[in-house]
């Protein structure tokens, strides 16, 4: 037995927190595996475990996969009821004289390549087998790319697509796959075409000419670029000359309306304090301050009239006396100065088209015609244009209007020269893609159209498989059988040097042990024997902590132990014993018990399924009759596996398979000539296996994939390993699919296997015939 962990349920069972668990089990020699290795997992947090196995055979078991650990030395057997003999007295004194080493010097390099082999195997699992993105794992996404029928158009795009642009997502295939499929209502083939496009009505006949078309073009692209480089110093003129007529009209207006608003406040602040004449007939002091300031007010009165005659609100009258209602006078000329304010910005349109160089005196009004006309001069001399240019106007307005609608004529030919109608339909919605959309469209054109969809799909997932190098990783590199071995002997290195760490706390037992017992102290050191013979059970009760620190491992044959003292860290495992001794179970920090699972009592906390396997004969090898418990042992390491397999029976053979749904699909395809069935659609699939098992007369095959039966349970990885080859040992056939292979070449590594196993059938017209009659009832 080895001392990896054989199953998901046996680990559970060993890291298991409980102070009482009850254990199931089919096969005794698997239980007994699982307690050694429960042992070695309590020594080595430096707990004390005492077993006990009230049978001979048991105990000898036991003991031989405690001696395959390298842990015999921290095992003390003894049989409770007995007296302690002089044969265990020999074993204790060579124990506690042994020469005490300072520490294991042994240099281990195993538990390095342990760790990196077994790091390596879950990495490549994980990332094959566990989901990515959008809930779907490189395992799943290979069997969806492989039932697309990938062909020659795929290696196209692979290699031609910036595959660096994309963030593969489920998403994101979606929206380009819309897009395609609006590109595919657009698209014409013959777009890939040079077409000659009648231009009679635009271009002079000598410019029509095919040869000529290409510097045509390049002319109308260098006089386009100018054109419009000149339309937009126009352009930026114009709004400098627009702004600034704005700006000048809000300024003028702007000031008057203050003026107004200032006089406003002023007379509404003199009308409020004004005062009348006193009876007396003299002036107070307020009033004199009131008619000096009537006197300013009428000046900016009559100021203020005269700039608004200007302006036209009122008429130029200069008086003596500020009107009664110089108020109201002054909201109706607010009034009309808004009326006036819109009136202006109306003309400003007209102001605009009015200017020329003549009227308004800038130096920029006489380049922007002079690179006009130059431009037109130009243009005509090159006579590609059926009709000459020409401006015959002053008004820069005009001559905007000419720059403008120059550039636009120049893009019309443009366009009509290199494209049709429809070209430029499908030319606008290219220019509405995203990049990694045009990057697509761009490639899939060297395919036929009819192809787009088909093509992108499987590229797209062959781009996620190889995103990250996966399909180049066979599950041959990750060395399985080597990790097993390097796990091995680096837990041999940690026991050895534990049981040196162990002997070093030797001495000072015995130092306690010269305090509390003189005589067993005598015996052991001095060779001094008991006057009167002991058993097992007392010593074992009165010095308890000596051999538990001496012997971690304590194994018993019975469970009179009611004697001893309860320690912390100290552990009960009794296996397959009836009426145990309840009065010792609350001695212990956790108990575990062991019994055959047909036979337990009251609640099952774990149940280990998986038996031992022998391998001495092949199965073919062993009468029918003889069969069932072999068959059965087979059965409970598959179902131990916690993954459902699909399981199929021909004529001559049974197929258990671990590979995919679509993997199966091709196996049921290929073998449908030679009977092959599913027979497993639900209910007990332990019962299904068995009877397959049973069935076969020849041949089992087992299919997995990258050399395990579940790739997701990592922690088992080495104990599938062995199970792999102890069903091989029995004659089973066991069929490895690696998914890289399968996606380099499916047919390469699934053929050969199919291959195999008609060539151990022969196909019967019986069973074609009610293969048949199945298919269609």
């Amino acid at each position: 037995m080895s001392v990896y962990i054989a199953s998901g349920e046996q680990q559970k069972i060993i890291e298991n927190i409980k102070s009482l668990a009850n254990v199931a089990f089919s096969d005794p020699k698997i239980a007994l595996h699982t307690i050694a290795l429960q042992v070695k997992n309590n020594w080595l947090k430096g707990e004390v475990t005492v077993i006990i196995i009230p049978n001979q055979e048991d105990r000898e078991r036991f003991l031989s996969y405690i001696r395959s650990m390298g842990m015999e030395q921290m095992l003390l057997t003894i049989q409770l009821q007995e007296s302690i003999s002089d044969q265990d007295l020999t074993f204790l004194r060579n124990i506690c004289q042994q020469e005490v080493r300072k520490s294991y010097k042994g240099y281990d390099e195993s538990e390095y390549y342990n760790q990196k082999i077994k790091r390596d195997a879950v990495q490549y699992y994980n990332q094959k087998y566990q989901s990515i993105k959008e809930d779907r794992s490189w395992r799943e996404s290979l069997d969806q790319y492989l039932m697309m029928k990938p062909n020659y158009h795929t290696s196209i795009l692979y290699r031609a697509i910036n595959s660096a642009l994309f963030e593969f997502t489920l998403d994101e295939m979606a929206q380009i796959r819309d897009t395609i499929s609006d590109a595919l209502m657009i698209y014409q083939r013959e777009f890939e075409i040079s077409e000659t496009l009648q231009m009679h009505h635009l271009l002079h006949k000598n410019a029509q000419h095919p040869e000529h078309l290409q510097d045509v073009t390049y002319q109308l692209f260098t006089f386009r670029e100018a054109a419009e480089i000149l339309r937009d110093r126009f352009y930026h003129y114009h709004n400098e000359l627009e702004s600034n007529y704005i700006q000048n009209i809000q300024q003028s207006i702007g000031s008057v309306q203050d003026e107004i608003d200032q006089l406003s406040v002023k007379l509404q602040s003199y009308m409020a304090n004004a005062v009348k004449t006193s009876i007396l007939g003299f002036f107070s002091d307020e009033q004199k301050h009131n008619e000096g300031l009537a006197k300013i007010l009428l000046k900016d009165w009559n100021k203020l009239m005269e700039k608004l005659a200007e302006w036209q609100l009122v008429d130029t009258v200069q008086v003596k006396k500020l009107p009664e209602d110089a108020l109201d006078i002054l909201n109706r000329c607010r009034e009309k100065l808004q009326g006036t304010h819109e009136k202006k910005i109306a003309q400003k349109h007209d102001y605009l088209k009015s200017i020329n160089r003549f009227n308004l005196s800038n130096n920029t009004l006489f380049d922007l015609e002079y690179d006009l006309n130059a431009l037109i001069h130009r243009i005509n001399e090159t006579e590609i244009l059926k009709q000459k240019l020409e401006v015959n106007t002053l008004s820069f307005s005009k001559q905007m209007d000419f720059i403008t609608d120059l550039v636009y004529q120049i893009e019309i030919i443009l366009l009509k020269i290199e494209k049709n109608n429809h070209f430029y339909k499908w030319s606008s919605f290219i220019n509405t893609c995203s990049e990694i959309e045009q990057e697509v469209i761009k490639h899939l054109k060297l395919i036929d159209p009819g192809d787009w969809l088909h093509a992108f799909d499987t590229w797209y997932l062959y781009s996620i498989l190889t995103k990250n190098n996966l399909h180049l990783t066979s599950s041959k590199d990750v060395n399985l059988i080597s990790m097993g071995k390097y796990y091995d002997a680096s837990v041999q290195h940690i026991i050895k040097a534990q049981i040196i760490e162990s002997k070093n706390n030797v001495k000072q037992a015995l130092d306690n042990l010269k305090k509390n017992n003189e005589q067993l102290y005598a015996s052991l050191i001095r060779n001094k024997n008991y006057s009167v013979p002991i058993q097992w059970r007392y010593l074992l009760a009165e010095n308890m902590d000596f051999f538990s620190s001496v012997f971690p491992i304590i194994l018993s044959d019975d469970d009179q132990l009611e004697q001893i003292a309860h320690r912390e860290r100290q552990h009960l495992i009794i296996f397959d014993k009836r009426d145990i001794n309840v009065e010792i179970l609350q001695l212990f920090s956790s108990v575990t018990t062991y019994y055959q699972k047909d036979e337990i009592a009251g609640k099952q906390d774990f149940l280990l399924l998986q038996h031992h396997l022998p391998g001495d004969k092949k199965l073919d090898e062993i009468a029918i009759s003889e069969r069932l418990p072999l068959v059965r042992s087979m059965t409970d390491i598959v179902m131990s596996l916690g993954k459902t397999p699909e399981v199929f029976q021909m004529r001559n053979a049974s197929i258990i398979s671990f590979a995919s749904p679509y993997v199966n699909q091709i196996f049921t395809r290929n073998l449908y000539d030679f009977g092959i069935k599913k027979i497993f659609n639900g209910g007990d699939l332990g019962e299904t296996i068995l009877g397959a098992l049973l069935d076969s007369e020849s041949h089992i095959y087992f299919i997995m994939e990258d050399g395990l039966f579940d790739q997701l349970n990592t922690d088992t990885i080495y104990w599938q390993v062995i199970n792999i080859q102890k069903m091989m040992q029995v004659g089973c056939e066991i069929l490895n699919i690696d998914t890289s292979a399968l996606m380099a070449n499916q047919d390469e590594v699934i053929d050969p296997m199919v291959r195999l196993i008609k060539s151990n059938q022969q196909p019967s017209k019986s069973v074609v015939q009610k293969q048949t009659s199945l298919e269609f009832i």
